[in-house]
């Protein structure tokens, strides 16, 4: 019985591979490590941070626009802009320890936080503040 589920396992691996075909390469600048300040095609000068691999596609890791970033060896941190509220701003970190190129995103990225909560993030678990970023030209 072995037998017919690896030649039925064969083609369906092949026809993923086939729909698996690599996004074009990221544009932006690198943070830290793969992580990298990707401009957002969908947002006019929103920046998003993305995990970048090897092969250069852009894995979503902090949704545009974002407005300020921080990193350390354990995490990168983000203020964004509310997409329902432009006043607004929420804050993610993403838990480097929990990220990679398979990474269960909803285990690596935490947020979105409030400012106060962010606060209390950052106490917790010491995860850095953001700066603002330059306006894009």
């Amino acid at each position: 019985m072995g037998g017919i589920f690896q030649r039925a396992a064969i083609p369906a691996m092949a026809a993923l591979l086939i729909g698996c075909e690599a996004p074009p390469p990221a544009s932006g600048s690198p943070i830290d490590g793969p992580y990298f300040l990707s401009a957002g095609a969908m947002i006019p000068g929103g920046r998003m941070i993305c995990y970048r691999r090897p092969t250069g596609a852009c894995d979503l890791r902090v949704p545009p626009p974002v407005l300020a970033y921080g990193w350390d060896e354990d995490f990168v941190s983000a203020a964004v802009r509310s997409a329902g509220d432009p006043n607004v701003v929420l804050y993610f970190y993403v838990v480097r320890e929990f990220d990679g190129p398979r990474a269960d995103v909803a285990r690596a990225v935490r947020g979105p936080f409030d400012e106060k909560a962010f606060i209390g993030e950052r106490r917790r678990h010491g995860v850095p503040g953001v700066a603002e970023m330059p306006a894009p030209h």
